[in-house]
């Protein structure tokens, strides 16, 4: 009955477009459902050998394993799509690194960060980056650009304030605030969203 529906409404929609390719799929998973129940038909009736009869096969099974292509078919597309996406924003994250080495890709996406009034991303990046590269273990000047940064970009009411998550919030408080030793890994996790954040998108829009 479920095929001869499936056969009525495939002939029904067979002009229809189908831009995301429904009808193919279906029509794959209709032809390996219909090729299982016609072994299954055959097997359960002649039964070669009296295999089912004996206990030794049941042919059920053959209608079970068939549901594992019309999953794999039902699931490869949206797995497919998946890794290309994870392929394209590997590209991302590597090609916006590269643009910001150079001084000219600096300037370039930061009028375009300026002009999308996200800002503060790069310029918490740029100053993190910069700080963590010139970290200096109980240093003075380290411990003054530490402040400097979390003043203008990581408290409450800082001007350029970023978006930071209360688990990262969180230690850098207790730094700034005396509690703990200064270490510098503190921006790490901040600098990878914030970056991550850029390429997923001002990243996209800017190559436009």
């Amino acid at each position: 009955v479920m095929v001869a529906i499936s056969l009525y409404v495939f002939r029904k929609f067979r002009h229809e477009p189908d831009p995301l390719g429904i009808k193919s799929e279906l029509s794959r998973i209709l032809v390996i459902v219909l090729g299982a129940c016609i072994l299954w038909g055959f097997f359960s009736f002649f039964d070669p050998g009296d295999l089912e009869d004996q206990g030794l096969m049941y042919w059920n099974f053959i209608i079970l394993f068939s549901l594992f292509p019309v999953v794999t078919i039902m699931y490869w597309p949206a797995v497919k799509e998946s890794l290309k996406q994870e392929a394209n924003k590997r590209d991302d994250y590597n090609n916006l690194a590269s643009l910001l080495q150079s001084e000219t890709g600096r300037q370039l996406f930061k009028a375009h960060m300026a002009s999308e009034l996200c800002i503060e991303n790069y310029y918490f990046w740029r100053e993190a980056t910069s700080w963590k590269e010139e970290f200096v273990q109980n240093g003075n000047t380290t411990t003054a650009s530490f402040r400097s940064i979390v003043d203008s970009f990581i408290l409450p009411d800082s001007l350029l304030r970023i978006n930071v998550s209360g688990d990262l919030y969180a230690p850098i408080q207790e730094i700034y605030q005396g509690d703990m030793d200064l270490e510098q890994s503190i921006f790490d996790e901040c600098i990878r969203e914030v970056f991550m954040l850029m390429v997923n998108n001002s990243w996209p829009r800017f190559q436009q």
